[in-house]
């Protein structure tokens, strides 16, 4: 998104300019900017300072992601920050003529924040929860504009008096800032707050990546040299090569080096980057923040190692198994956070409705594919692989006109692969509650159509049932015959 969808509304709000100011950005960078005072409620901060939900006209990215890709909503450290930077608000942290991002507030033409969202959001907060710190904020702006140095016109009485001004602050506004993306965004953020979550900066540069189809190209050939792609780390060649496309790429900087790679390996940080970068590749945001947890890096290890067939899986014209997998991560949190319990016990909880078969992550080809993915560090990969090849042979029907339906391709490859046992358990899900809601004496006389429809769901659970649950379904099926004669 380009700047200038929102001038005419920034503009309608009282503003005084004052004089100009380089800023320094990036590495080295100039760029032409100017001070000015503007309405502290004009302008647009990525989050909201109260939920951290995204802001209501900040741009977001092709994908509906926010172009800021710092992540308030899920990082419990950015919100602290905010809240104790309003609950402590030292004015002139945020008053200053630096020429770098820090100190006053960057926002672009349209009002829109570009750097220094935590000081603005801060200021917000403080605004409506901490008024006395804002009015600290207020005295100390006049003092400030009364010594000079941000231009002739931004003296206290013209600024803040003559326009009525409710809520002044300064900023500075970047004239030759034109694009909102991430990569324009992080040239103001060279060095992040360590407080920043080590999987925030690696989804953050995941979604650089993203916009770079040379770089992942270079990287899906480095990874396609690997035997066991999650092991890359072991091999100092290709360690150097991560290093050297991450460089090259503009995902990382000379100064991120010794926090990501050790002499001849990657660090912990580094593994968490690596993973996330081939997982970004595929996998959706929500997927990318539990893949870290405690109790899923096993698993995550494993989807990691089948990152190849998946890239190729996710390009299927028809087939693709993409919100499975990511379903897949949700299931496995899920089995953690209920005690490591098995899959079978987690299915027999019965908290399924299987009605629809996409419905939320409690989807069939989830858990099967959970049951495959678990079993060995290269048991998905392999699968997955066959079930690629079968969709693509597929495609057409044969010279018989034969044609496999997706379901049965999956049968063949993945459902094979799982026990018949669990098979069953994930078959029965939502029937026998299907049964339990019939009841076989509602109505004396029911017709024969409804009578057909209760047949038909009852036969399909009999080619699945066992034991005392074939026998009860037997006995209905019997009973619902003789009814219809």
């Amino acid at each position: 998104m380009r700047v200038g969808y929102r001038i005419e509304k920034f503009s309608s709000f009282p503003i005084v300019k004052g004089r100009e100011r380089i800023l320094l950005i990036g590495n080295n960078e100039i760029r032409k900017s100017y001070f000015a005072v503007c309405e502290l409620d004009s302008i647009v901060a990525s989050h909201n300072e109260k939920t951290f939900s995204n802001s209501k006209d900040y741009p977001v990215d092709k994908n509906g992601r926010n172009v800021n890709d710092r992540n308030y909503k899920n990082d419990e450290n950015a919100q602290a920050k905010v809240q104790s930077v309003a609950q402590n608000l030292e004015p002139n942290i945020i008053i200053s003529t630096s020429a770098t991002s820090s100190g006053t507030p960057i926002i672009s033409l349209d009002g829109i924040v570009v750097s220094g969202n935590n000081r603005v959001m801060s200021l917000k907060l403080a605004k409506s929860d901490y008024p006395e710190n804002y009015a600290n904020y207020r005295k100390t702006l006049l003092r400030e504009l009364g010594y000079g140095g941000y231009g002739n016109t931004l003296d206290p009485y013209r600024t803040l008096n003559r326009n009525d001004f409710k809520f002044p602050i300064l900023v500075r506004i970047d004239v030759d800032f034109n694009e909102y993306n991430s990569t324009e965004l992080n040239k103001y953020n060279v060095s992040r707050a360590k407080s920043e979550k080590q999987i925030d900066k690696s989804i953050r540069i995941s979604q650089l990546l993203q916009k770079n189809e040379g770089c992942q190209n270079q990287l899906i050939d480095l990874i396609n040299e690997q035997e066991i792609v999650s092991e890359l780390y072991n091999n100092v060649s290709s360690v150097s090569r991560f290093k050297k496309i991450l460089l090259d790429c503009g995902l990382i900087t000379e100064n991120d080096i010794s926090a990501l790679f050790t002499s001849n390996s990657l660090s912990e940080q580094g593994k968490i980057m690596y993973n996330t970068i081939l997982l970004s590749l595929v996998l959706n945001e929500n997927s990318l923040e539990i893949s870290q947890n405690d109790g899923v890096k096993s698993y995550t290890k494993n989807i990691v190692n089948a990152i190849i067939p998946l890239i190729k899986n996710k390009s299927l014209s028809k087939g693709s198994l993409i919100d499975s997998i990511n379903d897949s991560f949700l299931i496995q949190n899920d089995l953690v956070n209920n005690g490591n319990i098995s899959l079978k016990d987690y299915i027999k909880q019965k908290t399924f409705d299987f009605g629809d078969i996409k419905e939320g992550h409690k989807n069939k080809k989830a858990l099967i594919i959970n049951s495959v993915t678990k079993e060995n560090s290269t048991k998905l990969k392999n699968v997955l692989s066959k079930y690629n090849n079968s969709m693509e042979q597929n495609i057409e029907p044969n010279m018989f006109g034969e044609q496999l339906s997706e379901d049965e391709i999956f049968e063949k490859t993945f459902e094979s692969e799982v026990d018949k046992n669990t098979i069953q358990l994930i078959n029965r899900l939502g029937k026998e509650d299907e049964i339990n809601k019939t009841s076989f004496v509602e109505n004396i006389n029911p017709s024969n159509n409804i009578i057909n429809k209760k047949l038909k769901v009852l036969t399909l659970m009999l080619t699945s049932a066992s034991g005392s649950d074939k026998e009860l379904i037997e006995k209905k099926i019997k009973l619902l015959n003789l009814m219809n004669k």
